[in-house]
């Protein structure tokens, strides 16, 4: 169990230990479903611009019962591979750039585990702007 996971499991058991775990989370790699993709068009072709090679990411979104979109990370790869095994393309990324890059979105961290816990868009925005970065 890394520090991220057992920050986790202390919020989990008391929530006033949610600020630490958040501390933590910002701080550490998470892992999230997704792959670098090759951007090969222009991001503004209306005026004209030449292709643009940058790297962009793409992140997989899962759906709920209720048909709600929200985007999978895990703590761990261990955690990653025990809920999706190993074949799937993943990406591995500071918590800080994951929560502001996914900003807007519900966040589902460690989903079907023990160790799951629901972010609100508020909520990650929240979190960004109190880590003072």
């Amino acid at each position: 169990m890394n520090q991220l996971e057992q920050h986790l499991e202390l919020a989990i058991k008391d929530p006033k230990n949610a600020s630490e775990f958040f501390k933590s989370l910002v701080g550490e790699e998470i892992f999230c479903l997704g792959q670098l993709i090759e951007d090969e068009h222009a991001h503004n072709h209306a005026e004209g611009e030449g292709c643009d090679h940058d790297s962009e990411v793409s992140i997989v979104h899962w759906e709920d019962e209720s048909g709600n979109s929200f985007v999978p990370f895990f703590t761990s790869l261990d955690a990653m591979t025990e809920v999706v095994g190993e074949d799937e393309h993943y990406l591995c990324v500071l918590g800080f750039d994951f929560l502001a890059l996914t900003e807007g979105e519900t966040l589902l961290l460690n989903p079907e585990t023990d160790q799951e816990w629901s972010f609100s868009p508020e909520e990650v925005s929240k979190i960004i702007s109190s880590q003072g970065h």
